[in-house]
């Protein structure tokens, strides 16, 4: 991160339903790391949503067995 901000990750499945948060908290500038547990999630796309005061990222996640 550039600067410290306020940072929600979630989880979401192909139709837009948020599945898990993953973080949601104010965090330091710097580089962080995460953990996405997929453990119980059916095969799929999935999207991993960051969402900053300034920013919005989307990742597609595809989970195979």
């Amino acid at each position: 991160l550039p600067e410290q901000t306020n940072v929600y990750i979630s989880l979401s499945d192909a139709l837009g339903r948020t599945i898990n948060v993953i973080k949601d908290e104010y965090l330091m500038d710097g580089k962080h790391s995460f953990d996405v547990a997929t453990s119980g999630l059916p095969q799929g796309i999935y999207y991993v949503n960051v969402r900053t005061n300034t920013s919005n990222l989307v990742e597609k996640l595809l989970i195979v067995e």
